[in-house]
């Protein structure tokens, strides 16, 4: 009888006396280790005495088990089937993460005396160890209360490496070179239009990028432009006046050694044109070039210039610089220069010329006569001119 007394003694003052036998829930007989804390407030101190007697449960927090200093009731954590007190909220934080203790109680909310029936105090309070007959009834009850059931935090597993994807290459597309329709060689290609093209040699390659300047692009061609120059031959053009001498060198249509004209089969009346011309000179004039519109037949030239409007292709002509329409109406000034390449766009609807150089317009024309439908043609101006021209395009206009 004495040895059970000590024992009841010893489970008071740690808090592990079940307070029931029977579930409270099922009423069945309750288990010893199917069990949450629960909360008892009372309404005074001596209330709190008479029912911590009653429950079998010590109201005595005891000592700090870190600092070893007298514990507050209100700083606890459950460790194991036990409450344990602290004297201040860091011993408690330094213990819980010691012994991986969750930090995070809820015992319930503040209840009334169950003594004196008065409403209890906040800071007057038991803990008490309830029993249940299986986990379904504490659960339900610990759902009921808002009770925390979970007093240890859960071991992390270590998660295992997982092996890094490995990427599968995308499968290469076979290239065939556009001119021999052989296949590509590795590292003889180049990016067109933001399209792989692939060449079976360097030659290929290299009359690819020459010929690139005078193709169309997917733009251009659904915006109804046409190649006048391909880059190759001289297909498209009339046989050139008898003097000035017309060769395809490079992808460039070169005029070269006297005055002389070379002209579109095609005619054209209302129209966009676009070019990239350059112009020097090998002996000691300046270059000279032009570019003729809107003119009769060439038929019988002889040294002579065609009819019609005459582009201006002069970076030294004080009166008619490039862009201006020769004889008739000056340009803006834009700076040009002898041996390097401008681009040019001439745009001609009814009466109305106008001319750009490098993306300005220089020239806006009114043209008092008759507007008549007729070739393009570009001039080589003198013996020792060099005029070059590439990147040719055209495109047909309707007029009012």
């Amino acid at each position: 009888m004495k040895k059970l007394w000590i024992l009841t003694v010893a489970l008071m003052l740690s808090g592990v006396v079940s307070a029931n036998d029977k579930c409270p829930v099922s009423g069945q007989a309750a288990k010893a280790d199917v069990f949450v804390f629960e909360k008892v407030n009372t309404c005074c101190k001596n209330c709190q005495a008479s029912l911590a007697k009653k429950l079998k449960i010590s109201a005595d927090p005891g000592k700090c088990p870190v600092s070893g200093q007298p514990a507050k009731a209100e700083q606890f954590l459950i460790q194991g089937n036990k409450v344990v007190n602290f004297c201040c909220g860091n011993c408690r934080k330094k213990f819980a993460e010691s012994k991986k203790l969750n930090q995070k109680l809820s015992l319930g909310k503040t209840t009334k005396c169950p003594l004196s029936g008065n409403a209890g105090k906040e800071d007057v309070f038991l803990i008490k160890k309830v029993n249940f007959c299986c986990n379904n009834c504490k659960g339900k009850y610990a759902k009921d209360k808002g009770l925390t059931v979970a007093y240890n935090l859960p071991v992390k597993a270590k998660a295992k490496p997982q092996p890094k994807p490995v990427k599968k290459a995308a499968p290469k597309t076979k290239l065939v070179c556009p001119f021999s329709g052989k296949p590509a060689v590795e590292g003889q290609w180049i990016l067109s239009e933001n399209k792989k093209v692939g060449f079976c040699c360097g030659n290929c390659k290299k009359n690819y990028t020459i010929q690139k300047e005078n193709r169309l692009s997917d733009a251009q061609k659904k915006g109804g432009w046409a190649v006048l120059f391909n880059g190759k031959n001289l297909e498209g053009f009339q046989k050139p006046t008898r003097d000035g001498k017309w060769s395809v060198q490079d992808g460039r249509l070169v005029g070269t050694a006297g005055k002389g004209v070379i002209a579109t089969k095609g005619k054209y009346k209302n129209f966009e044109l676009t070019l990239d011309v350059k112009i020097q000179d090998t002996g000691d004039k300046r270059g000279n070039s032009g570019i003729f519109i809107r003119s009769k037949a060439l038929d019988g030239l002889r040294g002579r210039w065609p009819d019609g409007l005459e582009v201006q292709v002069d970076n030294g002509d004080p009166n008619f610089w490039t862009g201006a329409i020769w004889k008739t109406k000056a340009a803006k000034k834009v700076a040009t220069k002898d041996g390097e390449w401008l681009s040019m766009k001439i745009q001609a609807i009814d009466s109305l010329i106008r001319v750009w150089v490098n993306g300005k317009v220089v020239t806006t024309h009114l043209d008092g006569s008759d507007p008549v439908e007729g070739p393009i043609s570009l001039q080589v101006h003198h013996d020792t001119d060099v005029v070059e021209f590439k990147n040719i395009k055209v495109r047909q206009l309707s007029g009012a």
